[in-house]
């Protein structure tokens, strides 16, 4: 080495000494670059000590040494902005209700018509007590005859009086327990047998001294039968036959909302009022018996 070239180095430490401890001088590391912080050094200048220019490489690693904090994992504002991709929304995680659950007419079916006892179809309105009735009014062995009685229904204690306001009635208040089934010689309660016409009963009447082959004909009806649309194996014939001393007439035959007094009734009159008057009965789908009296008397 020349003796200039070791002047100028020597030079050149000097500076750098100086220039380190000299206040408001700060060194910038680039690349193991070591630069004035407010001159540039020459790009081909060489690191005064390659322990500073490990020192950079370890403070400052290239882009290539690991992969930036975006390229390794997204960041929050990515995984907020794409709900639809970071997780399957609540309509696609489950079922709606109404996917889940039929609707509530399949689930079930349709409620009884309270008025009959019977199924009706949903989409129908419930009769009216006149459209069920219209066959029994407009039967020709039937119309003009028949008094209406649509007083309703409901029941009262043994012993409340009542006070019907058709004779015979064919409708009203009424005791809780209906009439069992037979030939009575003895009178029946109205408030009993009244129960029974809310059942789709028929109720044959006649007065004490009405004549003798009226009371006979009543007892063979009864004897006889009727065809029971509701009841067709029902375990007994739902008609009763009892005298009724307060009856204007001699004889009559009631069912629910219908009266028929007369002085006589034929056999096809009452299959008439049987097949249709007990339409609107709104329990006429009930085919037990009656509880009063306890035993039945024989016919007369």
């Amino acid at each position: 080495m020349t003796p200039a070239l070791r002047a100028e180095l020597a030079f050149a430490a000097a500076a750098l000494v100086a220039c380190g401890e000299a206040p408001g001088v700060a060194l910038r590391i680039t690349d193991a670059t070591v630069t004035d912080a407010s001159t540039s050094a020459p790009e081909d200048a060489a690191p005064a000590d390659g322990s500073v220019a490990q020192a950079a490489d370890a403070a400052t690693p290239g882009a290539d040494a690991a992969p930036a904090p975006a390229d390794a994992a997204p960041s929050a504002l990515d995984a907020l902005s794409s709900p639809t991709d970071a997780a399957p929304s609540p309509t696609d995680a489950a079922p709606s209700p109404a996917d889940a659950l039929p609707v509530a007419q399949d689930a079930a079916p349709p409620v009884e018509d309270a008025f009959v006892h019977t199924a009706a179809d949903a989409a129908d309105a419930a009769p009216t007590v006149t459209e069920r009735l219209a066959a029994c009014d407009s039967d020709p062995r039937l119309a003009g005859r028949l008094v209406a009685d649509e007083s309703g229904w409901g029941h009262v204690p043994e012993g409340t009086e009542v006070a019907y306001g058709n004779n015979p009635p064919a409708s009203g208040p009424h005791y809780n327990q209906w009439v069992r089934s037979g030939v009575y010689a003895e009178a029946i309660e109205r408030r009993n047998w009244v129960h029974n016409l809310e059942h789709g009963w028929l109720v044959l009447l006649h007065r004490p001294d009405a004549p003798r082959a009226q009371i006979d004909a009543l007892a063979a009806a009864y004897a006889q039968g009727f065809d029971d649309a509701q009841c067709p194996n029902g375990p007994v014939t739902r008609v009763v036959v009892t005298p009724d001393p307060l009856l204007p007439t001699p004889v009559a035959a009631v069912t629910a909302f219908r009266a028929l007094p007369a002085d006589s009734i034929d056999r096809a009159t009452l299959e008439a009022m049987y097949a249709h008057c007990r339409e609107a009965a709104p329990e006429r789908a009930v085919c037990a018996d009656g509880r009063v009296p306890v035993v039945s008397s024989a016919p007369p």
